[in-house]
């Protein structure tokens, strides 16, 4: 797994001053056809639309297909979770005001799917996406620009109203289930937590091997919990999407010593029916190391 950030002043001496709703009008075009925007994407439409700020895309990159989720969380922040597709994990664009200055951060959190061979080392395809980003940042603001300077009140052809509504799935409300499953996982239950999963059920913590069934899950899990005196999810985003649910949250390890360490994590959950088939923890575990 690798993690990278992107940072970059939306207003840089000598350019026309941006305001937050325009740049995000330019973001949100970006999440609905990034062809224009990034060079590496060579096709990109959209296959499922769930709500006005909820789709589903379909982008072509280096000659892969990945399908990823997109939220559109106006004014400030697109989040992409990618589901299917050769690197998994979660992209973040998202506008930072602090005072009169607005910055562009670009965050990434991903890994290489099982089993898949890549042609460059994480390090090289971290150093790729962050150029890769910066470019399509400039192009974003540009674009916008250029826009304006005609006339328009944001980039041609988007299809969002001036000001879109945040999605009403960002919310700390969870559903039950998740509650439930995350008071076992916090209580150290493991035998819990393993029958929330289906019998050929997998769990994959960072770039760690998955681990697939329920006799490697009890065994992986009550390892991981040994470690610790309890757990703590604080629950920062919850988007439910029926049977996928991404759960942003703030993890506290309180350690055997009594050491308290909180780190930032993004953990996807597939469900078929009432168990789970697949969970994946996007986080850096290298403080609690």
């Amino acid at each position: 797994m690798f993690f990278t950030e992107v940072r970059m002043a939306a207003n840089p001496p000598g350019a026309a001053p941006l305001d937050q709703d325009q740049i995000w009008q330019g973001l949100a075009q970006k999440a609905l056809d990034a062809v224009p925007y990034v060079e590496a994407i060579t096709e990109c439409r959209i296959i499922d639309r769930k709500s006005e700020n909820l789709f589903d895309r379909e982008v072509t990159i280096g000659g892969h297909r990945y399908v990823e989720r997109v939220w559109l969380e106006a004014p400030s922040r697109v989040v992409f979770a990618r589901l299917e597709g050769p690197v998994l994990g979660t992209i973040t664009n998202e506008i930072v005001k602090d005072g009169d200055e607005l910055t562009l951060a670009f965050e990434f959190a991903l890994t290489v799917r099982p089993g898949h061979k890549i042609a460059v080392t994480e390090q090289e395809l971290s150093s790729q996406m962050a150029a890769a980003y910066r470019t399509a940042a400039e192009s974003t603001l540009a674009a916008v620009r250029a826009s304006l300077a005609t006339g328009g009140a944001r980039p041609a052809g988007s299809s969002l109203p001036a000001a879109a509504e945040p999605s009403r799935d960002k919310a700390v409300d969870a559903p039950p289930w998740l509650v439930e499953f995350y008071k076992k996982v916090d209580a150290l239950d493991a035998e819990g937590v393993v029958a929330g999963f289906a019998p050929d059920g997998s769990m994959r913590f960072g770039s760690n091997d998955p681990m697939i069934g329920q006799e490697a899950l009890r065994a992986g899990v009550g390892w991981i919990f040994s470690n610790y005196r309890r757990m703590a999810h604080d629950f920062v985003n919850v988007w439910d999407c029926g049977d996928t649910v991404v759960l942003e949250a703030t993890v506290s390890y309180e350690f055997l010593d009594g050491r308290v360490v909180p780190i930032p994590a993004l953990t996807t959950i597939e469900r078929r029916g009432d168990v789970i088939v697949d969970l994946r923890v996007f986080t850096d575990p290298t403080p609690l190391q």
